[in-house]
């Protein structure tokens, strides 16, 4: 069902390797961390691309619930999931979130 996934995602992440880089102190940051979840919500994003696709709708609003959480740390980053479409609707929420907006 996912076979075009590879050609659609150019860099896959997801929480199953999140949760295995922090089992193995892999991250040397916590922007490091954020990074991937970002890019792991920024994926759902992009190989789900319509907004009425049900796990398009559930990523952002968990990227939402990330980011609103991640502010409240104190430990807004800058970086950014590696460029790709579908990576923007992610970053303008992160930049909003980051704005108090």
């Amino acid at each position: 069902k996912l076979r075009d996934y590879a050609k659609v995602v150019k860099h896959p992440m997801d929480f199953g390797t999140i949760d295995s880089k922090m089992k193995s102190d892999t991250y040397k940051s916590p922007d490091e961390f954020a990074s991937d979840v970002r890019l792991t919500f920024s994926n759902a994003i992009l190989y789900n691309a319509s907004s009425e696709h049900p796990v398009h709708q559930s990523a952002q609003r968990l990227s939402d619930m990330f980011e609103d959480r991640w502010a409240k740390l104190g430990l807004v980053a800058v970086e950014a999931p590696p460029e790709h479409s579908g990576s923007d609707q992610v970053k303008k929420g992160a930049k909003k979130k980051a704005k108090g907006e």
